[in-house]
């Protein structure tokens, strides 16, 4: 039975019935019935052998808190009110961050955004801990920044710009709001200063902390100084030349622009000049660099100075030149874009503003040259080069080497007839010098050559020179007709042709048994006139005064054509049939022919033919053929 002490008198709240209620050792396992208040006492009483015992024990109830928190989003530091509720009785209390021991309340003041977290558990008879412990946590969100803009003051030139930012020193996130001088200049954590003023930014937050109040940081001053003008630097001539003695020896450079407010600094490179002027005279060649700066900005500008130092000579050229072929004096200065030109032949200016005179073609002579230069755009005095002496020779004329007077091609006939023929140079007043088969220190105006060849000669007069060649030829041909059948017949004319067929070369003469026949061509066709002939071709070598050859003599027959050839029938026959035996047994068939048969040949052919001249005996049926032969001739009749 269990009892429990309920408003001063002893209640039984229930009975342990069951084998399962007691452990293996007897131990009572009983659960605590709902609805008895914390601390009752319970008492367990056990009957056994008419026997009473009882024992009393005290009830607690587990804990269920809450814990609440005043605020959970402060804009800054500031003090809060965290509370355990709904729990009564004696506690346990435990907490973090400063939780005051055993205490169901607590007011901190969080510099940061801080978690809180507490643990309740039932205090039973004296220190016991009873029942289970529970955990409760609170957050409270502190939006603490202290905004800056770490930029510092500093000027620019205008154009530049400087990059300035807001750093919030806090968490969470932001809006930024800059001004100007008291004007909108932009948003954003970052921004492009531009403008001279003094630069302020306001910083809201937002998001969860959206109703926390903004903070302003600045201001902080930017200057932006007026920019240098991009000129470049001047002097008082066209280009940067110091002429040099006797012209001036120095040359003033100017800075651009001449502006209030601006510093100068001049340098040389490679040392020695320094000026903090605009201004600046200089007695050296050199890039010269000033530098211009006027607060924040700053140009630099340079120049190159060269010394009027140049070659004012001529350019090496022949001292004499064939007046057939002029030369082209050059100046040394060869640059029209810096140098003007002035050319003269014996004092008398010539030619043009050129870098180049271009020698007259066909004048002959000597002259003396020179050529002034100056610098164009430098105010400095010409240059005037050394003279050059040249000379122009007579040009040597161009005639082809001259051959005998009875020659226009050269060709030696060959001994005894000619043996050899005389070269002539028809140019007078020059030097000769023969080259060619066999030819050695050969220095006249003509030659005797007796070999074929290539003969050059080598002409010089001055600064002239010419050379003139001729190639020279035997007279070796092949006279002789190119082989011809020995017979034709007379209706089919055959054509004989000289071996050396060449009519822009040679001349012909042909002959037949001693007699002209033909014309003057490299071929010849026969008449058909009958008999044998004999026919020969003179050849002469055309321009060469040489002797004509004669050919060996060819032999050609020309045989009368056979004409109208056939096979006749013996008389009162009109077709070819044999009748045969006894009537007929072989029947003559006869060759004819509208030309006379003299000196023909017959051949027959067919089966069993008996032939006899012009008649063949044919005793058979069957194909018959004769053939007609007179010398060249073969005719066919079936």
């Amino acid at each position: 039975m269990v009892v429990a002490n309920i408003g001063g008198s002893q209640t039984q709240i229930g009975t342990v019935t069951s084998d399962n209620d007691f452990d293996t050792w007897g131990t009572i396992n009983w659960t605590v019935p709902a609805g008895i208040a914390n601390g009752t006492q319970i008492y367990f009483r056990v009957a056994a052998l008419s026997v009473t015992q009882s024992s009393t024990f005290s009830a607690f109830s587990p804990v269920n808190p809450n814990l609440t928190i005043s605020e959970t989003l402060l804009c800054s530091a500031k003090q809060i009110a965290l509370q355990i509720t709904g729990v009564s009785g004696n506690l346990f209390v435990d907490g973090n961050n400063g939780w005051p021991s055993n205490s169901t309340t607590y007011n901190p003041t969080p510099q940061s955004s801080t978690t809180y977290t507490v643990t309740v558990q039932r205090r039973g008879n004296g220190s016991d801990r009873v029942c289970a412990s529970v955990q409760k946590s609170q957050s409270v969100q502190v939006f603490t920044f202290n905004p800056s803009i770490p930029t510092a003051s500093q000027s620019k030139c205008y154009g530049d710009a400087i990059s300035v930012r807001a750093e919030p020193n806090g968490n969470g996130s932001f809006d930024y709001t800059w001004t100007r001088d008291g004007q909108g200049a932009g948003n954003g954590q970052q921004i492009d200063a531009r403008e001279t003023g003094n630069y302020s930014v306001s910083i809201k937050p937002t998001g969860a902390a959206a109703a926390c109040p903004a903070k302003n940081a600045g201001p902080v001053r930017f200057n932006f100084d007026t920019p240098i003008p991009d000129q470049n630097i001047t002097l008082s001539k066209e280009r940067p030349i110091i002429c040099g003695a006797p012209d001036p020896t120095t040359l003033t450079l100017t800075a651009q622009p001449g502006e209030g407010g601006i510093n100068y600094q001049w340098q040389r490179e490679g040392g020695g000049f320094n000026a903090n002027s605009q201004s600046a005279t200089i007695n050296q060649s050199g890039k010269y660099v000033v530098t211009m700066t006027r607060g924040a900005c700053n140009r630099q500008k340079s120049i190159e100075v060269q010394d009027n130092n140049y070659d004012p000579n001529i350019a090496s050229v022949p001292a004499a030149y064939c007046a057939d072929a002029p030369i082209t004096l050059r100046a040394n200065s060869d640059d029209g874009n810096r140098f003007d030109y002035e050319w003269k032949r014996e004092g008398v200016t010539i030619g043009g503003n050129s870098s180049s005179l271009n020698l007259t073609s066909g004048e002959t002579g000597a002259w003396n040259f020179t050529v002034s230069i100056k610098s164009k755009g430098t105010g400095c005095s010409p240059k005037t080069s050394e003279t050059k002496r040249i000379e122009a020779s007579v040009p040597i004329s161009d005639e082809a080497i001259a051959l005998p007077a009875n020659k226009s091609r050269p060709i030696i006939c060959g001994a005894p007839e000619e043996p050899s023929i005389v070269l002539s140079a028809l140019q007078t007043n020059v030097s000769y010098r023969w080259e060619g088969p066999g030819v050695s220190n050969a220095n006249d105006k003509t030659l005797t050559v007796s070999q074929a060849g290539r003969y050059v000669i080598n002409m010089n007069r001055g600064a002239c020179s010419k050379q003139k060649d001729i190639n020279v030829e035997f007279n070796t041909y092949d006279q002789n007709i190119a082989p011809a059948p020995a017979a034709f017949c007379s209706d089919a004319p055959i054509t004989l042709t000289a071996n050396s067929n060449d009519p822009g070369r040679f001349d012909y003469k042909w002959k037949r048994e001693g007699l002209d026949i033909g014309t003057n061509t490299p071929t010849l066709t026969l008449p058909n006139e009958l008999g044998p002939f004999k026919y020969k071709v003179e050849i002469t070598a055309k321009g060469t005064g040489c002797s004509a050859k004669i050919s060996s003599e060819v032999a050609v027959r020309v045989d009368r054509a056979i004409t109208g050839q056939k096979i006749t029938l013996p008389t009162g026959k009109m077709r070819a049939i044999i009748c045969g035996a006894p009537e007929e047994t072989a029947i003559d068939l006869s060759a004819v022919a509208d030309t006379p048969l003299d000196g023909i040949t017959f051949q027959w052919q067919g089966p069993a033919v008996t032939a006899s001249a012009a008649v063949g005996k044919v005793s058979q049926a069957g194909e018959y053929k004769v053939i007609f032969n007179r010398g060249c001739v073969v005719r066919n009749q079936p």
